[in-house]
């Protein structure tokens, strides 16, 4: 994820794009939803969008991805909802299984919100 890195609004653009070419496809949705919940100045609109696309991420695959449930966590979080950030965590963690990097991932995102 470099580009996201250097290059945030580009990354972002690109993202967008992608989700419009292939609207089937959680991975752009997935990083739009991680993008703005991650920017400090996002918009009350960016930040409904961001929970928007990572809502769809979950939904185009019926919620069994964790990477997904910690996308919609980080995407409520940012917008203040701090009780569906935990309920979507908790489900990630749920869908983790055995993963030591993962549970721990999931179990500090959930620290983080008390």
């Amino acid at each position: 994820h470099r580009l996201t890195r250097a290059d945030p609004e580009g990354a972002l653009a690109a993202f967008r794009s992608a989700a419009r070419l292939a609207p089937a496809d959680p991975k752009p949705l997935e990083m739009i939803a991680r993008l703005l919940a991650a920017r400090a100045e996002a918009s009350p609109a960016e930040r409904a969008e961001a929970v928007r696309a990572a809502e769809e991420a979950e939904r185009l695959t019926g919620s069994t991805r964790p990477e997904l449930a910690e996308a919609l966590g980080l995407a409520r979080a940012a917008a203040g909802d701090t009780a569906g950030a935990r309920a979507a965590f908790e489900r990630g963690l749920a869908l983790v299984g055995d993963d030591p990097s993962w549970s721990e991932r999931l179990r500090q995102r959930l620290a983080a919100l008390r």
